[in-house]
């Protein structure tokens, strides 16, 4: 006789691991603000998830909730190329991971 779907145990789902154990939390300093949007000083504030996402709010005029795929994704935008701004990420929560480079 066939199984039939009433007669398979039911499959329990899978757990995705995260890949950090607890959300690490940041701010953003900017000592120069070349494009005249953001400001200068403390200028935005993330979380970086614990499946490596990250969530950050801007702090200005038109405030916004961002997200980005990984942590270099948010440096790719809005660090690495801007660096006459003179970016800062302070961890005021965790930090990098062992082996990762800190940013400064």
């Amino acid at each position: 006789m066939a199984d039939t779907d009433e007669d398979k145990p039911e499959e329990k789902p899978k757990i995705r691991r995260p890949k950090r154990a607890m959300p690490q939390v940041f701010s953003v300093v900017r000592n120069q603000d070349e494009s005249g949007v953001s400001g200068t000083g403390e200028v935005a504030a993330g979380v970086i998830m614990s499946s490596g996402k990250v969530l950050l709010e801007w702090f200005s005029a038109t405030p916004s909730l961002n997200q980005y795929d990984s942590f270099d994704a948010f440096l790719a935008v809005h660090v690495d190329p801007h660096p006459e701004n003179d970016t800062e990420v302070h961890w005021l929560y965790g930090g990098p991971e062992d082996g990762d480079d800190d940013v400064e």
